[in-house]
């Protein structure tokens, strides 16, 4: 099953109320100029106004939808704390990240970062320079 974002959805709901409301105004205008009643057409005009309005606002809402690229992310990505206990993270039988939690934090296993912290953590560009 193919799964959509949530802006997807809301967008494919407001193009179909869209669609829904241009049949609706279609209709009355076909069924409303066969009237001749004065008292009908002036009463069928104000409604026809707040049925354009309401027209308008699914309209804007559509553009404002499609122009937003974050429209239902969360303010903050990742809540973490500001201060790490990174020696016990890495350990294997660490004490405050089980391997689930490690994974879910650093979308990675253990195995994973400790083979690229392997990899780097002789570089020049991670060894102290001086201090400042």
């Amino acid at each position: 099953m193919i799964r959509y974002s949530e802006k997807r959805k809301v967008l494919s709901i407001l193009k179909n109320l869209r669609n829904e409301r241009s049949n609706g105004a279609f209709l009355r205008n076909v069924l409303l100029s066969d009237s001749s009643n004065s008292d009908v057409h002036s009463f069928n005009s104000s409604e026809d106004d707040l049925e354009c309005v309401r027209d308008m606002m699914v309209q804007s809402a559509i553009e404002e939808v499609e122009q937003s690229r974050y429209l239902f992310h969360q303010p903050k990505y990742r809540d973490r704390k500001k201060v790490f206990n990174w020696r016990d993270i890495i350990k294997e039988n660490s004490e405050i990240f089980s391997s689930d939690k490690f994974r879910t934090e650093f979308r990675m296993t253990r195995y994973a970062f400790n083979a690229i912290f392997s990899l780097i953590n002789q570089h020049a560009v991670f060894k102290k320079q001086g201090i400042k």
